[in-house]
């Protein structure tokens, strides 16, 4: 079974009915070419970016520049990455999907994903889908979605990201199912009938994904050789969802494509093993010497049914 990116929709309906959009053109060429040139940096390789290889500089998955250190255990920021977060389109496409300004929480977070050259690679499409959430609770609500911006022009076969369209819903309803199962374990329980649509990219456009999505990266064999480089940007509020209900006037695109399964309301605590990696992250960071804002040792990130011990509470 095929499901086609369908033309006929807004970005944001298509996001609600497939668990993922592109938009096109999104974020300005100047940006992104500026960014090359700062990946180039932090890469240390200052050659043209087609010479890059697995080798040399090698792939790279996700290589964190976070505000939040309490997020990823760095404390390594890129003021240049970090602007995509100025662009006037990209920062009025996060507030259409929330319904409106001042639901995103602003904070910058951001991995570097490389994807170079890999001669010994099949231009073939990995089958191996995944979603984020494994061996955890996985979100049933969650408080925002990920957005991947791409820097440079990619081609079929090139290190894209591939998505599984609906499987955003699919995840959720077995979540909601099995509370008590987690995935992997919960992959025997999510039917792939459908094929993945690959993200191919010019400079600036912005793949939009559900954060329970299933999907994949990729080997980079295209003809060109060019690196498939993009930054996948965390777009959250400060607060996580604990109820959704699809009667509920006006809701945002986002709370409509957390509400494909019917009502649901949060009566599990999924909040520990994020609280518990926070505090990991900043009692090392802290240990280390490092100087940790107040604010993020106490921001939340999964607000759902908190447990009674207050260190845990307060990450």
């Amino acid at each position: 079974m095929k499901y086609p990116i369908d033309g006929s929709l807004d970005w944001t309906d298509h996001f609600v009915e497939y668990g993922f959009a592109i938009v096109r053109g999104l974020v300005s060429r100047d940006y992104c070419e500026r960014a090359v040139r700062e990946v180039q940096r932090l890469l240390d390789d200052p050659r043209p970016i087609n010479k890059y290889t697995v080798d040399a500089p090698g792939n790279h998955t996700n290589i964190p520049y976070f505000e939040d250190p309490g997020r990823c255990g760095s404390v390594q920021r890129s003021s240049v990455l970090e602007e995509v977060y100025d662009d006037p389109g990209f920062l009025a496409a996060i507030d259409k999907m929330f319904g409106g300004p001042g639901v995103f929480d602003g904070v910058r977070n951001i991995n570097l994903m490389a994807s170079c050259y890999d001669p010994n690679a099949k231009a073939e499409l990995s089958t191996q889908a995944h979603m984020d959430y494994e061996s955890q609770p996985g979100p049933i609500l969650s408080r925002g979605f990920p957005a991947q911006v791409a820097l440079t022009k990619t081609e079929p076969f090139g290190g894209n990201t591939t998505v599984w369209p609906r499987t955003h819903n699919l995840v959720q309803k077995a979540l909601i199912d099995y509370p008590d199962r987690v995935f992997p374990d919960l992959y025997s329980e999510v039917e792939l009938d459908m094929e993945p649509v690959e993200f191919v990219a010019e400079p600036g456009d912005v793949f939009f994904m559900h954060p329970i999505a299933m999907h994949s990266g990729n080997p980079n064999h295209c003809p060109s050789r060019n690196p498939r480089i993009a930054l996948f940007t965390e777009c959250y509020r400060s607060t996580w969802f604990t109820e959704i209900d699809p009667a509920k006037p006006n809701l945002s695109p986002y709370e409509h494509s957390m509400a494909l399964n019917g009502y649901y309301k949060d009566t599990r605590d999924n909040a520990w093993f994020c609280r518990q990696r926070r505090v990991e992250f900043i009692t090392r960071l802290v240990d280390e010497g490092r100087s940790i804002d107040e604010k993020w040792m106490h921001y939340a990130d999964w607000s759902t049914i908190l447990p009674d011990e207050p260190e845990m509470v307060s990450a």
